[in-house]
Order: C-alpha cells, then structure tokens, then sequence
C-alpha cells in the first residue's frame, strides 16, 4: 500500500454525479491506498431532529461538531493525506483549518467551482472566477441554493468568510476533474503549482457498445432538471424540430423544470418525461437511444454523462465551452454546439438523423474507444500517486508532520 487516505465529504440531499464519483475515487483508491471515509449527510439538518436555524447558519462558518469529528477519525486512522470533497453545509470551510492544526496535507477535488462561485459561476458559457462577489450577487438574484435568497446569500457570506480567515490557503493541492476547470481556477489567486488536473476514471461494466436498430428511435437527456443544465434549450430545439417531423425526446430527471418538461410533454407527443431513473432503467434507456444530448448553460466542470453514453457506444451533442470539449470531440464522437443556441442543437439532431445508424455508431464507437485508452482506473492511480506522493514527501520534509504546506 503507498499510504492512507481519509477521504472527507459532505452528501448532497439528492444523489448526483459528485456522490458517485466520491465512491468510484474510494473503490480506486482501495486497489492501492488504505482508504477510508469520512461521511456527513446535508439530511441530518433538515426534519425535526435538525439543529436550529440559527446553529446552522453559524455552523456553516465553522462547525466544531464536525470538527470533532473528523479529529477523532484522524487521530484513529493517522493519515498521510486528506482528500476533501464538498464540505457544505455539515462539515464548514473550517475543516481546512482544522487540517493545519493536525497536521495534515489536504487535496481538494474541485468537482464544482466552490470557493469562487455556487453554482454557475458566470453568464450562460462563461466562467470567471476572478471576481466572486459578482457570481455571488448574480446566484443571489437567482436564489441559486436551495431555491432560497437568503440562504444563498448566507452560503455566499461562508465562502467569503472562509476566504478572509485564509483557511483555503492551508490546501496543499486542488485538483480539477478538466483542463477547462483548471483554467478557471488559474485566474484566481491560488499559486499556480497548487492547481492539478485529474479528470474522472470510469469502470467500463457494458461489454460491448449496444449496437442501434431500428427500434431505437429516441434521444436522451439525462440529468437534474434545471436553468444550467440547458433544458429550455432542449424544449425549444424540439419546439424547433416540430411536433411531427422530430425524433423521440426522452428526459430523464427531476428538479425545479419539472413543471416545464411535462407540459412541454404534453404539448408534443415526441417529448417523454420519465423522472428520476437510477441502476438498470438508466442502463436500459442509455442501450436504447440514438445518442446522448447535454445541452449545459455553464461550462461542466467534465459532463461525466458523456462517460456514460460511451460506455453504451453512444454519440454525444453538447454544448462547447467547457469539460464537454475534452470528452465529445466535434463530428468524431459527436457534436458541440454553442451554449444555449437552440437552433444549433435542432441542427445537430438533423446532422445526426441524416447520418444514419451507421454514422451514428461510428461516433459512438469512437467515443467508447476514448473511454477505454484515457478513463481506465489505472490511469487514474497513476495520477493520483503524481499528485498525491510529492505531496506528502515534500509536507513531511518540511514540516515533520508539525505544520500545513503553506
């Protein structure tokens, strides 16, 4: 084993991609690394057995509870490094302080663009992160968590504070999932040797891509149902494709446009609102799609859907700009089109109808065929051990284990 890991993170009230791809970093790590796990629920502080309003919104800051915690598992475990997920709103910014009071070299995944923005960080795709009171006051505006004005305002005034105690400046490496996202980071002011690039690996488990029939005569959206997400794109690209002549719509999710997507399904008769598919339906429906369509606002930090749709040998249309640009390369594995243009993305539909069963599993096996020779789990260990192994040996010689890197 080269080591141990404690891996900290704090789950999200609906399972998403960031939850899953904590437990696929856990399962890798274990072929090489004593791993262990850290875990907070964001449900524990709703219901009747939650913490006041106020304990929480204090919390947020610094949770000394969690912090006790943590310490406690560390202080059982004695890792060499922590690696550290979201952190919002159980466990508080404060775990990085909490790391250079014990001794302990931190990575920070970046699955998101947390510290500087909540949610989008930017205009439709855009990304700056120079300047985060402007992407806070704008996720203000749209009460981008929780639906709520003022706690993402309180949310916004916890990262800020965190920023201000100097606690992120304690983390010894941050590591973006795509080049696009480090970049982002990279006109922040953390040190440029700090930031790491390690997009995802995934466990190919479809032995081979479905092969199209003429029975599969669908798209696919697969995600929450929200503004970043490009739903009202998708709705106005079929809006554009027409009631009769468009293919089949399937869009599987849930979330604030739910509302949108089944009247919209009522409306077109093309267009199937099937919710929230997990395990063997999201399986059966990804074998059984023409290709996969993700039309994001935001620049996905990676778009780890696209992962998904190769994995079935299925063609990608998504939007450029962002992690999409590095997974879907344009009229190879699919096609890229411009954030929000709806009549790019009918156009796309076209191009892919025109093209055929044939041309379509072309695009997909390229995409599988990207899967396989850049996402494996091996490669990413040997990432991470770039990454990580540096890491400690410079903490320790520095330091003894007595102080943070920086």
């Amino acid at each position: 084993m080269r080591g141990r890991v404690l891996q900290i993170f704090n789950r999200y009230q609906k399972l998403g991609g960031e939850e899953q791809s904590v437990d696929r970093i856990a399962a890798h790590l274990a072929r090489e690394w004593q791993e262990e796990r850290c875990l907070f629920e964001s449900a524990d502080w709703t219901g009747d057995e939650a913490p006041p309003k106020w304990k929480q919104a204090l919390w947020m800051v610094r949770n000394p509870q969690a912090l006790r915690h943590v310490a406690g598992v560390h202080k059982r475990f004695q890792p060499d490094l922590w690696v550290v997920h979201n952190v919002h709103p159980v466990v508080s910014a404060a775990i990085f302080a909490e790391a250079k009071k014990l001794g302990v070299p931190v990575l920070y995944f970046l699955h998101n663009y947390k510290p500087y923005a909540l949610v989008d960080g930017g205009e439709p795709g855009r990304i700056d992160l120079r300047h985060r009171w402007k992407n806070f006051r704008r996720e203000i505006r749209v009460a981008a968590w929780q639906d709520s004005k003022l706690a993402t305002a309180w949310h916004a005034l916890a990262l800020e504070i965190a920023h201000q105690m100097g606690w992120y400046r304690s983390i010894a490496g941050w590591v973006a999932i795509s080049p696009t996202q480090r970049e982002a980071f990279a006109r922040t002011t953390i040190p440029e040797d700090r930031l790491h690039v390690l997009p995802h690996a995934w466990d190919i488990e479809e032995p081979a891509p479905a092969v199209e029939t003429q029975a599969m005569d669908s798209y696919l959206f697969l995600g929450r149902l929200t503004e970043a997400k490009g739903v009202r794109t998708l709705l106005d690209a079929w809006r554009q494709l027409g009631t009769g002549a468009a293919p089949r719509l399937v869009i599987a999710g849930e979330g604030p446009l739910s509302g949108a997507v089944e009247e919209a399904a009522v409306r077109n008769r093309q267009i199937s609102a099937v919710g929230l598919v997990t395990g063997e339906k999201k399986r059966e429906l990804l074998r059984n799609c023409r290709g996969l369509i993700a039309p994001s606002l935001w620049p996905e930090p990676l778009g780890l859907v696209a992962y998904e749709a190769f994995e079935f040998g299925k063609p990608v249309i998504a939007t450029s700009g962002g992690g999409f640009s590095h997974t879907d390369e344009d009229r190879v594995s699919g096609r890229l089109i411009a954030p929000g243009d709806a009549s790019g993305l009918a156009a796309a539909v076209r191009a892919f109808e025109h093209a055929g069963m044939e041309g379509r599993q072309k695009m997909g096996r390229a995409g599988r065929v990207w899967l396989e020779q850049t996402a494996s789990p091996e490669q990413w260990l040997e990432g991470f051990a770039a990454i990580a192994e540096p890491i400690i040996a410079r903490y320790r010689a520095r330091f003894g284990g007595a102080g943070a890197d920086g």
